[in-house]
């Protein structure tokens, strides 16, 4: 498996002015949270929910995001309960 630059747009609306940007950042996208969240614990990685799409990330490239203002949510699974934590 390899990691691919990614792109995505985001739009964000604050006092009612809309914002629109690009963020490039390196990931691998999956098909589903399950799959994200095996490999990220096996790699010591992070697995994200971005735009409805799953992607395992190191923890500098989701700092990254953040710093950006991406809105994201951190996926985990607790005792076999998936775990969200959004960010921004």
């Amino acid at each position: 498996m390899t990691t691919d630059k990614t792109m995505m747009k985001h739009t964000h609306t604050m006092d009612r002015e809309t914002y629109e940007y690009t963020v490039e950042f390196e990931a691998i996208e999956f098909t589903n949270i399950n799959e994200a969240i095996t490999h990220a614990e096996a790699a010591d990685l992070e697995a994200i929910h971005l735009n409805g799409k799953y992607f395992v990330l190191d923890p500098l490239e989701a700092d990254r995001l953040d710093e950006a203002g991406a809105t994201f949510a951190f996926v985990y699974d607790l005792d076999g309960k998936i775990v969200t934590i959004p960010v921004n």
